[in-house]
């Protein structure tokens, strides 16, 4: 009896044993299948995030993929809330034609005392490849318009001696609501997601003084300008307060910080162009706009043109400069950037590769002789690996880039920075032992 009763009790563990056995199997699966779902899920999450924009606004989290190439913004936003951004509705005429000496304290340092964060990263720009739309012939007769127009804009510089006098160049500044500037200003923690704005508002927007390089030199921001320049004409001598005795009205609208608040926000074309159609309607109600059809009415823009033609079914931008009343710039992208002005208030020499780059672009600021203050390579002989570059530049003589430099910074230099006030004048570049040449600018 206990022989078959213990051969009953070996099969019956050796059944749950296999049941245990066959039981933890399945569990492990059923875990395994639903791991790899979650790990699908974390791989499309990451892919999400490493090729999206995040935007911070308020207390809700926009990730956004955003691009110039892109039609549309799409974010994924956690809430129904707007982003913390007020549209301006009402509108008012506030515009006086008396002295405000608090006029140029208002313009940059509304929040000058925030706390400073990381720099912006720079501006990513993309230059018009005008081989791709025009053959070889039909290229080189757009280089000859474009130079026949820098002849003509060239012969339009003042040739007077008397800089001193402002006889029949009045400039009248007008006063806008504060929705075309300051209030924009105020906005400066939120203007780029990245960083905070607000540290580059300091010394009327010239930015935080860099103190390892002496007095007059500052961190300004590229997109700075139309503060500058609105605090700097405010002072200018020939300001007058009068309509009719002015030659030229400054419109002091800061266009492209307008724009850039929109830049990374999901919000639809009708807000990015609100601002700037409230501004129109509100000149069209001002006698001096009618005057001479606008035509002497000046608008300083701090972002390129690209920001403010909004073609297609693009949704980048504002279409200020696309307005019936607006008179058009050259269309496009800037083929230049901020480096080649860095570099030549430096003292260095700039090395070009497109006529675009500056040669077309001022010809109130730069001579005509292009080889005085840069070094230009074909972009053609480059891509055709017919020249080298490092070679040609080691080829130019010491003495010829020490009289370029010299040209740099007594002749160029005074009419390039925004503001000299605390220098009396340019500095002395030295025996210049290397020449320097500045690096390319990359595109």
């Amino acid at each position: 009896m206990a022989v078959p009763v213990s051969r009953k009790k070996q099969r019956l563990s050796k059944k749950i044993h296999e049941a245990d056995e066959s039981s933890l199997f399945c569990r492990f699966f059923e875990k395994f299948l639903f791991r790899v779902p979650l790990a699908l899920l974390f791989l499309a999450f990451v892919y999400v995030w490493s090729s999206s924009t995040t935007v911070f606004s308020g207390s809700i989290v926009h990730v956004c993929v955003s691009s110039r190439k892109l039609s549309n913004l799409y974010c994924l936003s956690a809430g129904t809330q707007r982003p913390n951004f007020e549209i301006p509705v009402s509108l008012a005429n506030h515009t006086s034609s008396k002295v405000n000496d608090e006029d140029s304290d208002d313009v940059a340092d509304s929040r000058a005392d925030r706390g400073a964060k990381e720099d912006t990263p720079s501006d990513s720009t993309s230059v018009i490849n005008i081989e791709q739309k025009f053959g070889n012939q039909t290229l080189e007769d757009a280089y000859k318009e474009v130079e026949d127009q820098i002849k003509t804009h060239r012969s339009w510089i003042s040739n007077s001696s008397d800089h001193t006098t402002c006889e029949e160049k009045g400039i009248y500044v007008y006063k806008l609501p504060s929705k075309f500037n300051k209030d924009l200003l105020a906005q400066c923690e939120e203007m780029i997601p990245w960083a905070d704005f607000c540290r580059f508002l300091t010394n009327n927007a010239l930015g935080e003084p860099i103190e390892s390089l002496g007095s007059g030199w500052h961190h300004t921001h590229q997109y700075s300008l139309e503060p500058i320049f609105h605090a700097r004409i405010l002072k200018h001598p020939c300001r007058v307060y009068d309509h009719n005795m002015a030659k030229l009205f400054y419109v002091p609208y800061y266009g492209g910080l307008d724009i850039l608040r929109w830049h990374f926000k999901n919000v639809s074309n009708d807000v990015k162009d609100s601002l700037a159609l409230e501004l129109v309607r509100w000149l069209e109600t001002q006698g001096p706009w009618y005057n001479n059809l606008g035509k002497d009415h000046v608008f300083v823009l701090g972002k390129v043109s690209w920001d403010f033609r909004r073609s297609g079914g693009s949704s980048w931008g504002t279409r200020l400069l696309e307005l019936d009343e607006m008179k058009n710039p050259p269309p496009g992208d800037s083929p230049t950037r901020k480096s080649v002005f860095d570099s030549l208030v430096s003292g260095c020499i700039p090395v070009l590769f497109d006529p675009f780059t500056a040669y077309y672009q001022y010809p109130w600021h730069f001579p005509e002789d292009r080889d005085k203050y840069s070094v230009f390579v074909d972009k053609d002989e480059v891509r055709n690996r017919t020249v080298n570059v490092v070679e040609r530049l080691m080829k130019i003589p010491l003495r010829e880039r020490e009289n370029m430099r010299r040209y740099i910074v007594f002749e160029l230099l005074p009419g390039l920075v925004y503001d000299m006030t605390k220098q009396p004048g340019p500095p002395v570049p030295g025996p210049a032992p290397s020449g320097r040449l500045a690096a390319p600018p990359v595109s």
